[in-house]
This record gives structure tokens, C-alpha cells and sequence, in this order.
């Protein structure tokens, strides 16, 4: 999975990288193809649990 060109391999490294990045001004989608749904799955967990709202591409 990746956030902006950055590889992340799992959600506490996603975490990290969101709260150091996260903005009030900053906007994060979510573009997904065909996903695995466990990735998908941690990646919408871990936005929930910092209370950032994710948007769907689709």
C-alpha cells in the first residue's frame, strides 16, 4: 500500500506517517482497484481511529 509515493507496510506504519502529515486543510482519498479487503479494511481503521475523514475515488 502506499500514501502519497510512500510505501506503507502495515497500519501502525500508515498511522505514523498520517498523524505526522494530517492537516486541517489536508484532504486524503482513498483510490483503490480491486484491493485485497483485509488491506482495505486496516487502511479505513486506521483513518477512523485518528478521526480523519477519508474520501472514496469512487
Amino acid at each position: 500500500m502506499t500514501i502519497n509515493g510512500h510505501q506503507v507496510a502495515d497500519s501502525e506504519e500508515l498511522r505514523k506517517y498520517v498523524e505526522e502529515y494530517n492537516s486541517d486543510s489536508r484532504t486524503f482519498t482513498l483510490e483503490e482497484e480491486e484491493s485485497i479487503l483485509d488491506t482495505y479494511n486496516w487502511v479505513k481503521a486506521v483513518f477512523d481511529e485518528l478521526d480523519i475523514q477519508l474520501k472514496n475515488s469512487r
